[in-house]
């Protein structure tokens, strides 16, 4: 598993109840199989609403299809628009708020990553 795939993974793992996941749709268009009825598909992105009842599903599909690598561009977004993770050119850049960021397992989050905290 990449480390890129293991930081999203526990990103969707500590998103809030109602949480958007944002895909841009030049992404890998597999994705749309991949996660199925999960998805919304939009005419900008494709959105996985994350819940209580789909969070571990979401994540344990990112694992296990290594989406990280999928995914063009790509963010999460509380209900409220604060974005918590900013992912660009698969997750070249990766930008997350320090907020959240503390709030993660750090044991999931690969040192050999390049993390710019807003």
């Amino acid at each position: 598993m990449t480390a890129e795939t293991k930081l999203l993974a526990e990103v969707i793992r500590h998103s809030p109840d109602g949480a958007d996941w944002f895909i841009s749709t030049d992404s890998y268009d597999g994705i749309k199989y991949i996660l199925g009825s999960l998805l919304t598909i939009t005419e900008g992105d494709w959105i996985v609403n994350i819940t209580e009842q789909n969070r571990e599903a979401v994540a344990s599909l990112i694992e296990k299809h290594g989406l990280s690598m999928k995914i063009v561009h790509t963010s999460v977004e509380t209900k409220e628009q604060t974005v918590l993770l900013r992912g660009y050119d698969r997750m070249a850049f990766i930008g997350i708020k320090e907020s959240f960021y503390e709030g993660l397992n750090q044991e999931n989050i690969p040192t050999t990553l390049d993390i710019e905290l807003d």
